[in-house]
């Protein structure tokens, strides 16, 4: 846990840094609520919310940090048992290209993220019983989204 802290004061350094030498830029935060899928030979889906801080180094590209947790975990069963997946604490930075229209902005992001997740269940064949272990996993990563704007747009 204390290399997370480390890694996203880092990254934060980084993101504020950033601000200063795109002098044009203007910074923005926001919470965003985002589903993640985790392919395990089945798919499991991950509900997470996050806060996202970023600048823009111009109309149509940002550079944006994020930290979130899980919401929502996923669940798998068969006959010979059930597996529980839920997101302990995600973190990552990422390149953000965006449409500017009036009140809506399409964006995707590419970047590098972070995650710990754990796992939970019990395995019924063989009779092995209840089990949980944690994994950390860091990955190359991608998405896409739209931020809607409340009331008047300043840039």
């Amino acid at each position: 846990m204390k290399k997370a802290l480390v890694a996203v004061i880092v990254l934060l350094s980084l993101i504020f840094s950033t601000q200063a030498i795109a002098s044009a830029g203007k910074s923005y935060f926001g919470v965003n609520f985002s589903m993640a899928e985790a392919d395990l030979g089945t798919d499991l889906d991950l509900g997470v919310a996050a806060l996202g801080v970023g600048t823009y180094l111009n109309d149509n590209f940002a550079i944006e940090g994020r930290l979130g947790f899980g919401i929502d975990d996923d669940t798998v069963s068969d006959s010979s048992g059930s597996l529980t997946m839920d997101l302990d604490y995600m973190f990552g930075a990422y390149i953000r290209a965006e449409a500017p229209l009036e009140k809506i902005r399409p964006y995707l992001i590419l970047g590098y993220t972070h995650a710990e997740v754990e796992f939970s269940g019990v395995i019924l064949v063989p009779a092995l019983g209840p089990f949980s272990v944690s994994d950390d996993e860091s990955d190359f990563s991608y998405g896409f989204g739209a931020d809607f704007m409340v009331g008047e747009y300043r840039r």
